[in-house]
């Protein structure tokens, strides 16, 4: 199945097609896989680009695709959006309001 895909920036630019592999499109393949897959694919050390796939997420229709989510909610033509996430840096807790 192929699939339009969309970088959004702080990333590279990519407007492209983008062949989504059968094993993910099979009953038991994820959201996750999908992402992994892409990052795999597009995103390379070799083009000066490396992304880990808990670094992006993927959006439809501007709504997030869960990683638990089986992949077939994905359809043919579909639009995915590929941002960065804002990542929540740990240990720093906010101070309570009074």
């Amino acid at each position: 199945m192929r699939v339009r895909v969309l970088t959004i920036p702080p990333l590279p630019h990519v407007k492209a097609w983008f062949e989504i592999p059968s094993f993910i499109t099979s009953s038991r393949g994820t959201i996750e896989s999908l992402k992994i897959a892409i990052c795999e694919q597009m995103f390379k050390p070799d083009n000066g680009t490396k992304f880990h796939h808990s670094q992006i997420s993927l959006e439809v229709d501007q709504y997030e695709l869960l990683d638990h989510s089986s992949a077939q909610i994905v359809r043919e033509n579909d639009l995915i959006e590929i941002k960065l996430t804002q990542q929540r840096l740990s240990g720093v807790k906010r101070k309570r309001e009074q």
